[in-house]
């Protein structure tokens, strides 16, 4: 689970000023409270990316607080949400995949979809992202698919639990054709500098609560070795997705 928090940083006046000293009557701008104090606002970037309406208004009036004050306080305000709709666009986006075309039985045997607990029914399994089987226990996916927004209210749990396998529609309408099996996933470890929402280090590993039988439909993929990528000029990208309008697979 992600818990960093977004932490909203402004410049204060100083608690001591000489000016006081020379005249006892002056008063410290905003009582020498700090103004993050009065400010009092936190969001996690897991909330960052989840709000779609980021700003809201908010009263600084209050007893002895000079209108310069609550104005002064409201200008900061108003700039801190500025900021993080600037923020919110430069890291909050969701990449998106369209076209290609069907995989056959078998084409692709490294690849697995990683399933969510249905919140509408707890037999069900909502599949949410992909992985690449690269041994018998360990499969390598992205890191921010460890972790869902407790936002999402299709699911019941944030994080996956299981790994499906040897098939190729991520909605098993087509019994008779599948062979694909369900494995529970024990842990997920994330590259240590993955910090969400930001895309860097975007990479964990997957360790499967059981080993899995290789065969012709469930293989691990051969993971490149070299640190010189020039002699590849063409990719593949495996996944399910929208092949055809209006259709899902």
């Amino acid at each position: 689970m992600v818990d960093e928090e977004l932490y909203i940083l402004f410049l204060t006046p100083p608690k001591e000023d000489k000016v006081l000293e020379l005249n006892l009557a002056t008063r410290q701008m905003f009582d020498g409270a700090n103004v993050e104090d009065i400010i009092n606002y936190t969001i996690s970037y897991e909330e960052l990316c989840e709000l779609k309406e980021l700003y809201f208004k908010k009263d600084f009036s209050s007893p002895g607080r000079r209108i310069s004050e609550v104005k002064c306080l409201e200008y900061i305000w108003d700039s801190m949400f500025m900021e993080l709709k600037v923020s919110q666009k430069e890291y909050c986006y969701e990449p998106v995949i369209i076209g290609g075309r069907a995989a056959l039985y078998g084409e692709f045997p490294h690849m697995g979809a990683l399933g969510w607990r249905s919140a509408q029914n707890n037999s069900d399994w909502l599949f949410k992202c992909g992985a690449s089987l690269i041994s018998e226990k360990f499969m390598l996916t992205a890191a921010h698919c460890s972790y869902i927004p407790r936002g999402d209210v299709t699911i019941s749990s944030p994080n996956p639990e299981i790994v499906k396998l040897g098939d190729k529609f991520i909605i098993n309408n087509r019994e008779k054709e599948s062979k694909s099996i369900y494995v529970p996933i024990k842990r997920i470890i994330k590259h240590e500098q993955y910090k969400a929402p930001i895309r860097y280090y975007d990479i964990a590993i997957i360790e499967l609560a059981e080993a899995v039988n290789i065969g012709p439909i469930i293989r691990p993929a051969c993971l490149w070795s070299s640190s010189d990528t020039s002699p590849i000029d063409k990719l593949s990208i495996t996944g399910w997705g929208v092949v055809d309008p209006g259709k899902v697979n």
